[in-house]
């Protein structure tokens, strides 16, 4: 009995998983919506689901760690434009690749996939709208100290 509350709460603990943002935040974590008259552009990545809650995807662009991803939660960067390389790491690494122009705003939606020992990423384009509407629905990460 004592190992299965130990083990509950523990699991409770765990589900608590929060996003860390890494890196300065774009115009979206501030509260705005659109970066059309910015200079360079918004990537956000989405994690709308609380599957696999205790799992964080470790989240970089072109090698730089952007930010630890946890459930319902979302990460928020400005780029230059250009090519980025987004990657997500789990228990596997997935790649995406975005042509960033200066003003456009990309959304990419990370889903948890089962995997053998933790969850494995799987990352998929959003239409701005499925984009705005889902980051409606998510947590703001919290800031590390940069």
């Amino acid at each position: 009995m004592r190992f299965f509350i130990f083990t509950l709460f523990v699991v409770s603990l765990a589900s608590c998983a929060r996003t860390t943002q890494m890196v300065a935040p774009s115009h979206i974590a501030s509260g705005e919506i659109s970066a059309k008259k910015s200079s360079q552009a918004t990537i956000t990545v989405i994690r709308p689901s609380v599957m696999g809650s205790a799992v964080k995807f470790k989240v970089f662009a072109d090698g730089q760690l952007i930010g630890k991803l946890g459930p319902k939660n979302y990460l928020s960067w400005s780029v230059d434009p250009g090519v980025v390389n987004i990657q997500a790491k789990g228990e596997n690494k997935d790649g995406f690749q975005v042509t960033a122009e200066a003003g456009e705003e990309y959304f990419i939606k990370l889903r948890i996939k089962p995997g053998v020992f933790s969850g494995q990423a799987d990352l998929k384009a959003l239409t701005d709208a499925e984009g705005t509407q889902m980051l409606k629905k998510v947590k703001s990460p919290d800031l590390n100290s940069m």
